[in-house]
């Protein structure tokens, strides 16, 4: 299913049963005011503003931690379009006799990772191969090394070697981030908060002689949308939030490879 549908799905969920919870809190509290004649009704005490704050602290948690996430991934296609692009530039330091063939696979080792994660069928992510590019990425190390240890010439073990593990290093970081999300946990707290904080937004608004649902609607309709900008954050390949002008940089990289 698409990532931006389920993420829409979630919010909506969620603003259902934020509704439904300032609704019951309104409810509850009527409830009391009966029970208890003379007593004041909505009143705000001291736990309500403890728990607003609760949510606020999670909203700014989940925030920084879902756009500090997006912020590295950038950094990190960078760094891979460029870790590629100096070892493919340096295979000129080898003999010409076997720069065709170290030249056809960083091509396909390109290709590759630019698949990887691109949009696929029905919105969905296209998973990387691992084996496939493990493979790749031994092939270029095999010949690389055997290719360095025709020439007596020692610049390219010292440039193309490093260059050559620095691209492989990036695509682990690449890989560990593609699984990496905020906790599971921590959407569930700010699930359950912010329903809590329904819940006492309704009784607030026992108060009015009139049911005015405004106040619990847009409350509500805040963290939601707050819920799938998150969820959006988390996964940049799928959602509304793309990393597509960042991976430029490998298209341009492949362009110049032809």
């Amino acid at each position: 299913m698409n990532a931006v549908l389920i993420d829409g799905l979630i919010a909506a969920a969620m603003f259902l049963l934020m509704i439904g919870c300032a609704e019951l809190g309104r409810w509850a509290e009527l409830a009391r005011a009966r029970r208890e004649p003379g007593s004041p009704v909505g009143a705000t005490g001291i736990v309500e503003p403890s728990i607003l704050g609760l949510l606020a602290l999670l909203l700014g948690f989940t925030f920084g931690w879902s756009g500090s996430r997006l912020d590295y991934h950038r950094r990190l296609v960078a760094e891979e379009a460029n870790a590629i692009g100096t070892a493919y530039l340096r295979i000129d330091l080898l003999p010409p006799e076997v720069q065709p063939q170290l030249r056809d696979l960083f091509r396909k080792y390109l290709e590759e990772r630019i698949r990887a994660g691109t949009m696929g069928p029905e919105g969905r992510v296209v998973r990387p191969e691992p084996e496939e590019s493990a493979r790749l990425q031994r092939e270029i190390w095999s010949r690389a090394e055997a290719a360095v240890k025709r020439t007596e010439w020692t610049p390219p073990a010292i440039l193309l070697l490093p260059a050559i593990n620095a691209m492989i290093d990036v695509t682990t970081k690449r890989r560990i981030e593609l699984y990496s999300h905020v906790p599971l946990m921590v959407i569930a707290l700010f699930g359950f908060v912010a329903l809590v904080n329904a819940f006492l937004v309704g009784r607030t608004t026992a108060a009015s002689k009139t049911h005015n649902v405004l106040q619990s609607v847009t409350f509500s309709a805040a963290i939601a949308a707050t819920l799938f900008v998150v969820l959006d954050l988390e996964f940049p390949r799928a959602g509304l939030i793309r990393l597509n002008l960042v991976e430029e940089a490998m298209i341009q990289l492949r362009d110049t490879m032809r």
